[in-house]
């Protein structure tokens, strides 16, 4: 169960773990000058256990993902920083936490309740994506960055409507889907073995 805090409350969490800043951290990470502007959701541990559990994975996945989700000894976390107008529709800055502060998350803009401008998904693999958005639609270049910075695909958005060429490279370098579109329809699509040397079936 996700736990709403109010300020007061959030001030004392803050000296209960007074071993991390929430307030510090927002503002070295993501810019946020004055928390009072936002509304400060929390997870606990065990909240994030219980999500682990109810995935179709054996024990061993499970155990793995958490230990990559939950890297520190704190027993609580940020579960997600956002802000709404006054209509009560998501209006600013949102954040999204998968765990604690090493277990990857998701961050970006909402404009009057729909997505909008850049959000970024940072994974707890290493990997990071990119997407544009325009009132709700994809709208722009998407990008998937390995954990090594090497670029895994590229693919390009009108109003929600993929557009021009879209590739993805195996971790070698080599093509691993090319994908052309016009007016929003797939008119040439193909895929290729990893060594580069072979067509094979596209997922």
């Amino acid at each position: 169960m996700k736990i709403y805090i109010n300020l007061f409350v959030f001030l004392f969490i803050q000296i209960i773990y007074a071993k991390f800043d929430y307030a510090e951290y927002l503002f070295n990470k993501f810019g946020i000058e004055d928390t009072s502007q936002y509304v400060l959701i929390y997870h606990s541990k065990n909240d994030v256990y219980e999500k682990i559990e109810m995935l179709p994975l054996d024990s061993a996945e499970k155990v793995s993902i958490m230990n990559l989700q939950w890297k520190s000894q704190m027993s609580i976390f940020l579960d997600s920083v956002y802000q709404k107008d006054s209509e009560g529709n998501f209006n600013g800055k949102f954040i999204n936490f998968f765990g604690d502060s090493g277990g990857g998350y998701e961050s970006g803009y909402y404009k009057n309740g729909l997505m909008d401008s850049i959000w970024m998904i940072s994974k707890i693999e290493g990997s990071k994506h990119i997407r544009n958005y325009k009132n709700g639609k994809e709208d722009g270049i998407w990008k998937i960055f390995r954990k090594n910075g090497i670029l895994g695909l590229k693919k390009s958005w009108k109003k929600g409507t993929p557009i021009d060429t879209s590739y993805q490279w195996w971790p070698n370098g080599n093509i691993l889907e090319m994908e052309v579109f016009r007016d929003g329809e797939t008119v040439y699509h193909k895929c290729f073995s990893e060594d580069g040397k072979d067509e094979i079936p596209c997922p």
